[in-house]
This record gives C-alpha cells, structure tokens and sequence, in this order.
C-alpha cells in the first residue's frame, strides 16, 4: 500500500511540473482559485546569476503549490526601510529579498510580516565553489521560507533543512537541502493562514473525473469530457437478496 501511494504522489508531481507531457490525457491544466495570494521572491543583487535563484525557488513552488514569482528591482539600492512598501507594490502577501551588502547578516525574518531577506556578500564571502554555493543557497532559502512561515527545529525528524545550524559551517553541515514531512505540513498550515490558497494541477483526464475541469479546448479533450461525463445507459440494478448469485 505504501508503495502504491508514493508511485500515485510522484505521477502527480511528474504531471503537475512536466516530465510527462501524454496527450492522451488532454494535457496538464492548472487552475487557480481567486485571490490566492503571491509571495515574491525579489532580486536586489547582482553576483548571483539567476538561474541559481530560480531553482529553490521553483521547488517551493512544486512543495507548496501556492503563487510564487521572482521579481527584480533593476539594480535600485536595498533600503530596508522600503521593503513593506515594496511588496504592497507587487501585490504580495510576503516576500524574500536577495540582496549584497555587508552591512546585513547571512539573513534577516521578519516572521509577523512575512518576509525575510538572505545576504549573498555573507554567503560568498569564503568564495564557495559553484556545487557549494548552489547547495547552500538551496538551503537558506528553504530555512528563510520556513522560519517565515511558522517553522523552527523538527524535532522528531533527523533529517531536514530545519535542523539546527550555526553559522555557514552548520548549513553547509546540513545532511538535507529539502524539507521534512513534519516541517511541510507546519509550513502548509501557516500559509493557509496567511492567506496563500493551492492551484491544483493535474491531467486533463484527472480533472474531469474529480469535478474541477474547465470547458474543452480541443479535440482530445473534448473526448475526454464527453467520456467522464456521459451518463450510463444501463442503470444499475440491486437485486433482493434472493435472487443473488451466491458463490
């Protein structure tokens, strides 16, 4: 049973993130309820390419299927003073600012308003290698998402980027990049309070049969609604209990 249910959890996220990409099944949808909230991820720095941002970043969302973008401020200075400001500009509920100073430590949270911001003059400061430096970006993120959002030390989990960690030689020390089980829910749980609201994601097949399909936008899916949604020609019939076959 266990290995059924985490075979069905990894097609779902294979699905919902696009490594399978059958037609067959109408192709994969998102739909995202109203208001579902935005946490943005702002970029105030630049010795740190992009694309190593992006990745924690698309993970978070894959965990936690709630909207999360990344933004750039152009090179404008990082005023701390700003940052409550900025964010009611890009319509977030919260946010984590990526900036380079050395003036701020490794990070800062502002746990009660939802944003936080992660140093990179702190994190390069040792000139890491780039496996290095991917991997404890990783992890910071990750712990700054999560001290933001209600979470401290799993401590019935031996293994997650929660675990206590002092200074850049505790995380880099860290066995895990990702987030327990213990520590997702807890995040969930915060964000829903927060006012974050989940898209679901899955084939086109999936979201007919569970009610929360859109009208067909082509031939393949049409077929696919016509075949959930056409009602049985041969009802089904209880018979007394006497005229059951008995075996």
């Amino acid at each position: 049973m266990k290995v059924i249910i985490l075979q069905a959890i990894i097609t779902l996220t294979f699905y919902c993130y696009g490594s399978l990409s059958d037609t067959d099944f109408g192709g994969i949808i998102t739909i995202w309820p109203k208001d579902p909230g935005l946490f943005v991820f702002v970029n105030n720095q630049n010795i740190i390419k992009e694309d190593v941002l992006l990745k924690p970043i698309q993970m978070l969302k894959a965990d936690f299927n709630i909207n999360i973008k990344l933004r750039n401020t152009g090179g404008r200075k990082f005023e701390l003073k700003n940052v409550p400001a900025e964010l009611k500009g890009f319509g977030a509920n919260g946010g984590i600012y990526f900036i380079n100073d050395p003036a701020f430590p490794i990070m800062l949270a502002a746990t009660e308003d939802g944003w936080g911001l992660l140093n990179m003059a702190q994190i390069v400061a040792d000139a890491p290698d780039s496996a290095k430096l991917n991997r404890r970006i990783q992890k910071l993120t990750n712990r700054l998402f999560a001290n933001i959002h209600g979470v401290a030390d799993p401590s019935m989990m031996p293994a997650c980027v929660m675990k206590h960690a002092v200074g850049l030689t505790g995380v880099d020390s860290l066995v895990c990049a990702t987030f327990s089980p213990e520590a997702n829910s807890k995040i969930t749980a915060y964000l829903n309070k927060a006012g974050y609201k989940q898209r679901r994601c899955g084939t086109y097949y999936d979201a007919c049969e569970e009610g929360w399909a859109p009208a067909p936008t082509n031939a393949v899916q049409k077929k696919i609604w016509d075949k959930v949604h056409t009602l049985p020609t041969k009802p089904l019939v209880i018979l007394p209990e006497s005229q059951r076959k008995k075996k």
